[in-house]
């Protein structure tokens, strides 16, 4: 189930290096993703949403800058 929901919401993204990306949002899908930011960092479920979110973001912008020559530092 979460290998089809990450393919859909792979399909929602463009521009980033698809590998990157299936394996992040892969990553924020997973339940030891929820545990740690949620019971062991303290954050809301909506803050770790938006933490996830972020990271998705940053590795699609990332991955365009990175296609353009640009370096992320």
């Amino acid at each position: 189930m979460q290998r089809g929901s990450a393919s859909v919401l792979c399909a929602g993204w463009s521009g980033g290096d698809d590998r990157m990306l299936a394996a992040v949002i892969g990553h924020a899908l997973d339940f030891s993703t929820w545990q740690s930011l949620a019971e062991r960092r303290g954050l809301t479920d909506a803050e770790a949403t938006e933490a996830m979110a972020v990271l998705v973001q940053g590795v699609v912008s990332g991955s365009a800058a990175a296609g353009r020559g640009s370096t992320a530092g």
